[in-house]
């Protein structure tokens, strides 16, 4: 190996770092790719902005994900629904109205407009701005390729491997098949998840969400370097709900049973 060109490149087993895996954030996002993905109406855009909530306001997910001794941010390309709305749910989550106080904080941030990004512009972003965790939602706003195609998975590389360098997470979120799987399997189904297969291959972690008639949603989630696991979380707007608190910091204030329908109306349309 001595005159090799390509010794640079290679590793001995035993210099191999003994480092325990690491979590950007605690017990749910590796660093690197992280896909979340289930059917319309499990709360997926819900529960990103409960991770944002975690990272800004300190705010602990369940009983399974800890608050974070320190602040971090979290960039959300939403391309299906606006900042307006997506504020009013915030301050669902958070238990109050955003006022001029919050103006400077950078702990969850918002594109002024989502219509022109494609991948190789998110990619940028992420190195320009390290946020803790980027996401975007959902992944066939950012892209003009066939998602059947293996060589898509090639167009994720750049945001990955920026990731990785950054100890950052990057969290896609994903559509499903319909009719496709296997009904007889045991927990997570990656089968189901759109396009080809070499895409849950380059991920470094997989959340699937499955709405439960309890209110609660099942989070199966499936990494590279930890455990598998699989946890009930029940979103912090129907926590609201359930203690009796008018659950919209924006919405006006309710009187008796058309302030529970206008309650319940606009829950509905968070199930994302």
């Amino acid at each position: 190996m001595h005159d090799n060109p390509f010794k640079r490149r290679l590793i001995p087993v035993g210099a191999v770092s003994p480092s325990p895996p690491r979590w950007v954030v605690e017990n749910l996002l590796p660093p690197g790719l992280t896909f979340v993905v289930g059917e319309p109406k499990t709360y997926k855009s819900t529960f990103i902005m409960e991770i944002a909530a975690n990272l800004d306001m300190k705010r602990p997910i369940g009983d399974k994900v800890p608050a974070p001794k320190h602040n971090g941010s979290l960039i959300y390309l939403a391309a299906e629904q606006s900042p307006n709305r997506l504020r009013v749910l915030y301050q669902q989550i958070i238990g109050r109205r955003l006022g001029p106080k919050d103006e400077n904080r950078w702990g969850l941030i918002f594109p002024r407009d989502c219509a022109e990004w494609q991948l190789e512009d998110c990619e940028e972003l992420l190195a320009a701005t390290r946020p803790t965790v980027l996401v975007l939602d959902p992944l066939v706003q950012f892209h003009t390729e066939d998602e059947n195609d293996a060589a898509f998975a090639h167009k994720l590389k750049p945001l990955k491997s920026t990731a990785l360098r950054l100890n950052s997470s990057v969290v896609v979120v994903h559509h499903v098949n319909k009719n496709k799987g296997d009904p007889s399997q045991r927990g997570p189904d990656w089968s189901r998840m759109r396009g080809t297969s070499a895409l849950w291959g380059m991920a470094d972690g997989g959340i699937q969400t499955r709405a439960m008639a309890s209110g609660e949603v099942t989070l199966a989630c499936t990494y590279k370097d930890h455990p598998s696991v699989e946890w009930r979380w029940r979103p912090a707007i129907l926590e609201r709900d359930a203690g009796g608190k008018n659950n919209s910091a924006d919405r006006e204030k309710s009187n008796g049973p058309k302030g529970s329908t206008q309650a319940a109306r606009h829950v509905s349309r968070h199930r994302k």
